[in-house]
């Protein structure tokens, strides 16, 4: 089948698309050929501050957090701020939520659908909409009306803080930090005191860690402390080379829910390493490597989500990162990234070299002409995102990919199915991202056991079905509302997203496995 890609665009001097793929044959993963040909960096001359605190109102933007850098690996997304004194790299692990399964269908639906239809038949339609409300409706809490961290629908939820305080008071220069959409990695360059100094970060796929590392042009120059918290329910244990912090998160139902473990390691060349009142703190160190795992004890499994052991989870995954070194970790990271990152290349100018920062090319775009530049930036970096929040093994990415400062997310940063996580995927096939896509496929088969009761129970129908929003628990009732919890369409919906990937990538062995879920959904 020929496939042919149909771009609107705005008279440009040039266009190249480059799409890379496996050759026949070829032991190359694809997209190792492509080049970045275009510096492809979202970068400021200035940090985000990181001692203002963020608002405890979920439903509140912090403007410092929205500055900070994002990192991710599918599984554990960091907000990296960049800040001189101090340093805050927000947390998350995607699947650390509160709540627990519940039971939202309604037995009392189905017993009211005929008066209903009556009622709209005969015009009477202020009844029709109260016994709608009454009836065809979840029962209990529901998703909470989006708030719904302490009730059993539960909540998408920070992972916490990792905290630095660089113990230097003085005047600072020079100052860039960056995020490298070609490599997945943020740096931060600043000089202090005449000593250039730099962080490098990246959070890896293979490797399951989050990497920090933090060199100087003088020896013997490096010194912090550091240190771990979230803003509740944590436990933080600290030792000579590093720190671990784990709870257990509200069920919604007066017990514990999901038990969740950070580990941080210190790896450093030269100075000392020294406990004091909770904290690590390093001196006069040459360079220092800071690896950070998390984890949670949930598993996609309806009805049993318990996975295994966070606490012996992260220790693998911290034994087997810390025995590589940072050279060997940053290799691996970026041929895993590269990989799916260099399948495609946009390029709409003819800039070769990036000297306005990002925040000055927004506010400056379309005055007096768009900025092409500003354009291939932003393709890539939609791209970047979806890398950094969908990785194969981990849940699909959420109302806000996988990075979120609250308790209580907006919207519990759940899947809504009524628009928000097809968005997250359209791009997925189309800029060849396919990889990309096994989460929403793993997050669609898990509902069709918890789909296939709501149908039973709510409509007395074959099948399964789902309502506009969904979280980690299986949840397929309608929400609290008619007027936004009700309609059935979204089964459907996701369905479509199967059967265009199946069509885009001719998959047979993708077609045997998604087949039966779009049938039963047909049934429904």
């Amino acid at each position: 089948m020929k496939k042919t890609l149909l771009l609107l665009l705005m008279p440009i001097a040039s266009l190249t698309i480059s799409f890379a793929a496996k050759r026949p044959g070829s032991t190359e993963p694809p997209g190792s050929r492509l080049s970045a040909s275009v510096p492809l960096k979202v970068w400021y001359l200035e940090p985000a501050d990181s001692k203002l605190a963020d608002d405890k109102n979920g439903w509140k933007n912090d403007a410092e957090w929205l500055k900070a850098l994002p990192l991710g690996n599918g599984f554990l997304g960091a907000m990296v701020f960049g800040d001189v004194q101090t340093e805050r790299i927000q947390l998350n692990e995607k699947s650390l939520w509160s709540g627990s399964p519940d039971d939202g269908d309604n037995p009392e639906a189905y017993g009211a659908l005929a008066t209903i239809r009556q009622l709209l038949t005969a015009g009477k339609y202020r009844e029709a909409t109260a016994l709608t409300n009454k009836t065809q409706v979840c029962k209990n809490a529901g998703s909470g009306f989006g708030n719904g961290a302490a009730v059993p629908y539960g909540s998408f939820q920070t992972l916490g803080d990792w905290h630095f305080d660089f113990g230097r008071a003085s005047a600072w220069t020079d100052y860039r930090r960056e995020l490298d959409l070609s490599s997945g990695m943020v740096r931060i360059q600043y000089k202090q005191e005449g000593i250039r100094f730099q962080r490098e970060l990246f959070v890896s796929y293979p490797d399951r860690v989050l990497v920090l590392r933090l060199t100087a042009d003088h020896k013997g120059s490096i010194g912090c402390s550091t240190f771990l918290d979230r803003p509740e329910r944590f436990d933080v244990t600290v030792a000579q080379d590093g720190m671990l912090m784990s709870g257990t998160l509200d069920n919604g139902k007066g017990g514990e829910g999901m038990h969740y473990a950070v580990r941080m390691k210190v790896l450093n060349q030269g100075g000392k390493v020294a406990v004091q009142k909770g904290k690590l703190v390093l001196t006069g160190c040459d360079a220092v490597t800071l690896l950070l795992t998390a984890a949670t004890d949930y598993r996609l499994h309806y009805p049993d989500y318990k996975g295994a052991d966070p606490l012996s989870v992260t220790q693998e995954q911290m034994l087997q990162a810390s025995t590589k070194g940072f050279t060997a970790l940053k290799l691996a990271h970026v041929k895993d990234y590269a990989t799916l990152f260099g399948k495609v290349q946009l390029r709409l100018s003819t800039v070769a070299e990036d000297t306005i920062p990002t925040n000055q090319r927004i506010l400056a775009n379309n005055h007096p002409e768009p900025d092409l530049h500003l354009q291939e930036l932003y393709f890539q970096y939609g791209r970047y995102l979806l890398i950094s929040s969908s990785r194969r093994g981990s849940l699909p990415a959420n109302l806000q990919g996988i990075w979120s400062n609250k308790l209580q997310t907006p919207w519990n940063g759940d899947y809504h199915t009524d628009i928000n996580v097809q968005m997250n995927y359209w791009p997925a096939d189309v800029t060849n991202l396919a990889a990309c896509y096994d989460p929403l496929t793993d997050l669609i088969a898990s509902l069709v056991q918890p789909g296939s009761r709501t149908a039973a129970i709510q409509y007395h129908a074959a099948g399964w079905c789902v309502h506009p929003i969904t979280n980690v628990w299986g949840f397929t009732a309608p929400g609290e509302s008619a007027s936004w919890g009700l309609h059935l369409g979204a089964g459907g919906w996701l369905c479509q997203h199967l059967w265009d990937h199946y069509l885009f990538t001719g998959d047979d062995q993708f077609l045997a496995r998604v087949y039966p879920i779009m049938a039963q959904s047909a049934a429904f």
